[in-house]
């Protein structure tokens, strides 16, 4: 048996047709518009992709070139030879890279969120640590009053730390709090 036998044929008269395909498939599952696959090949190379450059390659109106094959390919993450062949791997293939990418938007989405709310705890920390200084200036606290402002403060502190040292310095407060908070129990 020759080599040329050996290997399936990658290249038949369907091969332009699966990856037209392969195209519509991709972008649903990552949810795109036409327009935004075509946004995307601009960012990986193409210059001149278009909405309606997209709509031809997947109703199959027109062949594929190579620069856009690349494009398309980049854009989605999946080598271009995946997007050629017919076989269950090729599909689970196309199907695990829309899973990755949306993957990629829900952790993105995690981190903004995140970011948000250390943000949001970040001011919330600055205005106890106000409030708690001008409770100490405007009151003359009784000792159980005067541990729970150092508890709190203790708190809005850390959640400002931006350093181990900081860190370590507000932990070691806690520590001494609850030693005196102990000692004043027992």
């Amino acid at each position: 048996m020759n080599e040329a036998s050996e290997s399936p044929d990658l290249f038949d008269d369907d091969i332009e047709e699966r990856f037209a395909d392969s195209v519509g498939e991709l972008r649903k599952a990552r949810g795109w518009s036409q327009e935004r696959l075509a946004e995307m090949m601009i960012r990986h190379g193409l210059r001149d992709a278009t909405a309606l450059t997209v709509s031809r390659i997947e109703s199959r109106r027109r062949k594929v070139r190579l620069a856009e094959a690349v494009a398309l390919a980049s854009a989605f993450e999946v080598p271009i030879l995946a997007m050629t062949k017919p076989d269950r791997l090729s599909s689970d293939l196309i199907a695990l890279s829309g899973r990755a990418h949306q993957l990629r938007w829900w952790r993105s989405e995690l981190i903004d969120a995140a970011e948000k709310y250390a943000s949001r705890a970040f001011d919330t920390a600055s205005a106890m640590l106000s409030q708690i200084e001008m409770l100490r200036e405007r009151f003359e606290l009784d000792e159980e009053s005067a541990r729970h402002l150092r508890r709190y403060e203790t708190r809005a502190r850390m959640t400002l730390a931006e350093s181990p040292s900081e860190i370590v310095a507000a932990s070691s407060l806690i520590a001494e709090q609850r030693l005196d908070e102990h000692q004043s129990e027992g």
